[in-house]
């Protein structure tokens, strides 16, 4: 059955009216109802009471504090748009900015480089950057192979030649492709003490293992970056990272004292959230 998105909105608002006895914030669903998944289910649906169904346990999920993008199984990151359940996390913003960063860093090069993602997720970062330099070689490193799933799905979505590596960055003697030339991580680095600073929508469906640390080893991961970098990364290589904003000063400092010269970015609110080390001469 043929229905625009007028009046799927209509429809859900009168529903929601009846089932909640008050008004929402219909736009809210408007991106919801907009996305490709919804938009199968509704022209593949053959009855009026079959699409309320479809509205309502939407509008459920919704209301229950799932985040839009495990509602519909989509997530825009960069021109991407990607493939997203509570396997992975949720593509930020602040990623963006640090692809973003390792592309103009690189935008006038034509040659061909070693990158290695840590913590790949949904693949958004090799995925990207793979289609903007095709004669990188990228492998993306995740410790869940059901991260892993989904990250091949969006590489085939897009047709984009990544090697993928299930495994444990912090504890496996890990053999990468050869020396590398770009280390890039978005790790986990919240204390699980300041958990109760994240959304319920984060707490309740994101991957908590992508996202916290144990509170007596905050800078697990940037430690272990530093180590491995010393082994694995050409001497004119480079490592980006996301960082927490509120220790930037402490992460910083690690890279400084094992040799590095740093640059700390300020992401779009001000808040250094992102960080550039290389080996210093």
């Amino acid at each position: 059955m043929y229905i625009s998105i007028q009046e799927l909105c209509q429809n859900l608002k009168d529903l929601l009216q009846i089932k909640f006895n008050h008004l929402l914030p219909i736009h809210d669903f408007e991106y919801i109802l907009k996305s490709e998944k919804v938009q199968f289910l509704v022209n593949n649906i053959k009855s009026e009471a079959q699409l309320n169904e479809k509205l309502i346990h939407l509008a459920n999920a919704y209301m229950a504090g799932k985040p839009v993008q495990y509602i519909i199984n989509e997530a825009v990151f960069m021109d991407l748009i990607l493939f997203v359940d509570e396997r992975v996390l949720i593509p930020r913003s602040e990623t963006e900015e640090l692809v973003h960063w390792i592309e103009l860093d690189n935008k006038h090069e034509n040659i061909s480089k070693n990158v290695l993602d840590i913590g790949t997720g949904s693949g958004c970062i090799p995925i990207y950057l793979k289609r903007k330099f095709q004669n990188w070689t990228i492998l993306g490193l995740d410790i869940s192979k059901e991260a892993l799933d989904v990250a091949k799905m969006n590489a085939n979505k897009y047709e984009t030649e990544i090697f993928w590596m299930h495994g444990d960055f912090l504890h496996e003697n890990l053999n990468v492709l050869d020396k590398l030339d770009i280390i890039v991580s978005n790790p986990p680095y919240i204390p699980m003490s300041e958990s109760f600073l994240m959304g319920s929508n984060v707490i309740n469906y994101e991957p908590q293992s992508a996202l916290f640390v144990d509170d007596e080893q905050p800078y697990l991961f940037y430690e272990k970056i530093i180590s491995f970098s010393k082994d694995q990364m050409h001497k004119n290589g480079k490592i980006y990272c996301e960082m927490n904003e509120f220790r930037a000063i402490e992460i910083n400092k690690l890279f400084i004292d094992a040799g590095f010269t740093t640059e700390i970015k300020e992401d779009l609110q001000g808040k250094s959230r992102m960080l550039k080390a290389w080996f210093s001469n």
